[in-house]
């Protein structure tokens, strides 16, 4: 628990350089940090470019495989169901996260209402997922 408060921090460190609540990185197989990366949506003009989204093309792009199991997403907020889709397809099975996404649409940011374990249902490897981590300080990177 105490390695992935101090990934969360890390998070919530770069979601604030990059003025945005949202942050993801991917921890590999070996447990060291993969990639991470802030939402980006603002400065590249592009509705995909959730933070989810761009770790996972970063750790493909370092690994050489959009194949990316064994590995576990760690991101400030649950992700959207383009980002859950996205996690889904590219293999990986933990997921962790800061703030729900009704505690996200309570903050005021808009968001689809589908979770990330309704959209995974049909997941026949089994991703886990687990919320809550540092909610109360990933709020705060709402204002």
């Amino acid at each position: 628990m105490a390695e992935l408060t101090s990934h969360m921090k890390e998070l919530i460190a770069l979601a604030q350089e990059h003025q945005t609540p949202y942050a993801s990185l991917i921890i590999g197989p070996d447990d060291n940090i993969l990639a991470k990366a802030p939402n980006r949506v603002k400065q590249d003009t592009d509705a995909t470019s959730h933070a989810e989204m761009n770790v996972i093309r970063m750790a493909s792009n370092i690994t050489g495989n959009a194949n990316l199991a064994g590995c576990h997403l760690i991101t400030t907020c649950e992700p959207c169901p383009m980002c859950a889709a996205a996690i889904y397809w590219s293999g990986i099975r933990r997921v962790t996260y800061g703030l729900s996404i009704p505690e996200i649409m309570e903050a005021g940011h808009d968001q689809l209402p589908g979770r990330i374990d309704e959209i995974t249902r049909a997941d026949q490897n089994g991703l886990q997922i687990s919320g809550g981590l540092m909610a109360a300080e990933v709020r705060a990177l709402f204002g």
